[in-house]
């Protein structure tokens, strides 16, 4: 019927428009319902088959070597506190703190002076961890397990 009053050119009730368009958007819908109905049962369905006894597994945390960005200057100060890092770390201290204001290559020299003991090999193992503002000692305690390649259990 609304073909043939379209082909005859006629004006097509605005009843009849406003029941066009509620009709074309509950396809649209029942379309979209089909399509979540299709994507949940499969999500079920693949939930109820997975069972995994262990999702992931300790790897060693890959070395972080130290490269300075080329804009870098090295003062004579941070050459300064390398070397007396060094020197300290010689003289039977086996850890080193370093502290001080924001954004003034703290974490930067502590970089440098782990990859030179590493090089000299002072020490078999050096472990390094950033203390923030937000303290959180499990964190600090894993980045230390993990460098050294320490497991150990948590107790709850």
């Amino acid at each position: 019927m609304l073909k043939k009053a379209k082909r005859k050119y006629q004006k097509i009730e605005e009843v009849v428009e406003d029941w066009l368009l509620k009709a074309e958007k509950a396809c649209k819908m029942h379309t979209l319902c089909k399509e979540m109905y299709e994507k949940t049962r499969v999500i079920t369905q693949l939930i109820e088959t997975s069972k995994f006894d262990q999702v992931g597994h300790h790897v060693a945390v890959p070395c972080l070597e130290f490269f300075p960005p080329m804009y870098v200057t090295v003062s004579k100060f941070s050459t300064f506190a390398l070397n007396e890092i060094i020197e300290a770390l010689k003289d039977f201290i086996n850890m080193i703190w370093v502290w001080g204001i924001k954004r003034v290559g703290k974490t930067t020299l502590v970089h440098a002076a782990g990859n030179k003991i590493k090089e000299s090999q002072l020490f078999n193992d050096v472990a390094m961890a950033i203390v923030s503002e937000t303290l959180d000692v499990g964190e600090i305690q894993d980045t230390i397990a993990d460098s050294l390649d320490i497991k150990f259990e948590r107790r709850n």
